[in-house]
């Protein structure tokens, strides 16, 4: 057995990446990637962030957020998603909004609640 608890708990909080991805897509970022720290809730961060698709936000202005260029768009009928190249990484985002379109630059907001240091 690798972890314990209920499918919202393994999803919400994996023990490791493995798991994690047992449970479906998942954004592995890289902060040492970005030329200025990146902060979440008043605090620099560095190292590796785990964050599911859906639970990044899209923001309209760059406050606090990761800057990215849509690069890809794939339709599920109920939601997008978008792949967005910010630095020199891919992220997937998950969003009901159908008001992007490739080339778009768009901020990427990494809600403190929803991120894992890796």
């Amino acid at each position: 057995m690798i972890q314990d608890g209920t499918p919202q708990q393994i999803y919400n909080n994996p023990v490791n990446l493995y798991c994690a991805k047992l449970f479906g897509e998942y954004n592995l970022i890289n902060l040492n990637e970005y030329s200025s720290p990146v902060t979440l809730n008043k605090t620099n961060l560095n190292g590796q962030l785990f964050i599911r698709p859906e639970q990044i936000q899209i923001n309209a202005t760059a406050h606090n957020s990761l800057k990215g260029i849509v690069n890809k768009i794939l339709y599920y009928g109920s939601y997008n998603t978008l792949d967005v190249t910010t630095g020199r990484q891919t992220v997937k985002v998950r969003t009901n909004h159908n008001s992007y379109a490739e080339g778009d630059v768009i901020y990427l907001d990494l809600s403190a609640g929803e991120v894992w240091d890796v």
